[in-house]
């Protein structure tokens, strides 16, 4: 298994990141991991839709989409250049060709 560590760059990209369950980290400036979370993005017709996970709490919590800017630190992140996830290879390609 071949994984990297992206950059998420923008708000739609992590969209796209996140169809499947996928493990984003939030970095402080010297690249030390300050938060872990395992998230999955949903569009469908009741709306978009966000899921996390947090193992260090062991919590669950599902967001619209409002929500999940206004009530985590996710989008702030990506503003920051701050959150990063870990793909296989193959997924990276999969990605860059539905941008």
């Amino acid at each position: 298994m071949n994984v990297r560590r992206v950059q998420v760059e923008s708000l739609d990209q992590f969209r796209i990141m996140a169809q499947r369950p996928i493990d984003a980290h939030i970095l402080l400036n010297d690249g030390t991991p300050r938060s872990s979370k395992r998230i999955q993005y949903q569009h469908n017709r009741n709306g978009r839709h966000w899921w996390m996970y947090e193992s260090i709490g062991d919590s669950e919590r599902y967001y619209t989409e409002r929500q999940f800017a206004s009530s985590t630190n996710i989008v702030e992140a990506i503003g920051k250049a701050a959150l990063y996830v870990e793909l296989e290879i193959e997924e990276i390609r999969n990605i860059l060709t539905q941008e």
